[in-house]
């Protein structure tokens, strides 16, 4: 069975992605917009979405054209690591239980390597004493 392609508008990610949850918009650059939220019990840990919205009638690219991307980055003294790529969320009629899903599950690896993440990111900044 294959799915069916959705188009996703700026507003139904907002809906899925709200502010009072703690997401912001925190890039919209062209047609790419990145949404962030900040793990509260990881100082430096954010979940990021990636997702591409026309800005003409703000709906999401064409059938196959892209998909919906899910990431962790730490930040720490002005630099950033990646910490967690998840799989890519398609565009189809359950895109937003996927995404949560996605989002849920880089929540938790984001959680569990968030030691190995300091350490890592320690040991390739070093210190300037």
């Amino acid at each position: 069975m294959t799915s069916t392609y959705v188009e996703i508008t700026l507003e139904e990610m907002r809906a899925c992605l709200p502010k009072d949850k703690g997401w912001h918009l925190l890039i919209e650059f062209g047609t790419e917009h990145v949404f962030g939220w900040n793990i509260p019990s990881c100082p430096g840990l954010m979940i990021k979405v990636y997702t591409s919205i026309k800005k003409k009638d703000a709906v999401g690219r064409g059938k196959g054209k892209d998909a919906i991307r899910v990431a962790c980055v730490l930040y720490k003294d002005g630099d950033k690591m990646g910490v967690v790529r998840a799989e890519r969320v398609y565009r189809t009629i359950n895109w937003r239980d996927n995404l949560r899903k996605r989002v849920i599950a880089t929540l938790e690896q984001a959680r569990d390597r968030y030691q190995w993440a300091l350490k890592t990111f320690e040991n390739n900044h070093p210190s300037p004493e």
